[in-house]
């Protein structure tokens, strides 16, 4: 038997339809890893947004703590100088108490210098009376 054989237009033609062919499948293969791209990718920025998600309230959470805390170191804090301030004008108020005592302790101790000046006075007088 022998073999016709073929026009090479016809070859030519059944080799670009395999290429073509090849090239469908090569893209269809490209759409598939695509598409498993597509979808792993989805699924990492969900996974990426619920992570976001837990350290924003993490945070929110750190940080109403620390404040909290500032909070309360502050009124601490506040209460400390308001005792502080307390403390102080009560010593205020004796060391007043305290100089106004001295000083009509010493006004006393004048006026009864000076009534003892006057009696020494008048007792020299006396006596220089006596002696005269």
């Amino acid at each position: 038997m022998t073999s016709v054989p073929k026009n090479p237009f016809e070859m030519g033609v059944a080799s670009d339809e395999e290429a073509l062919d090849r090239a469908r499948s090569c893209l269809m293969k490209g759409m598939h890893l695509l598409n498993e791209v597509s979808v792993r990718m989805k699924a990492c920025s969900e996974q990426l947004s619920q992570r976001q998600i837990v350290f924003d309230e993490a945070l929110e959470w750190d940080l109403q703590l620390k404040l909290d805390d500032a909070v309360s170191h502050r009124e601490s804090s506040v209460k400390e100088v308001e005792g502080i301030s307390q403390q102080y004008h009560s010593l205020m108020l004796q060391y007043t108490e305290k100089v106004s005592q001295l000083e009509i302790a010493r006004s006393s101790k004048d006026v009864s210098i000076k009534l003892l000046d006057e009696e020494l006075v008048v007792a020299k007088l006396l006596m220089l009376e006596k002696d005269a």
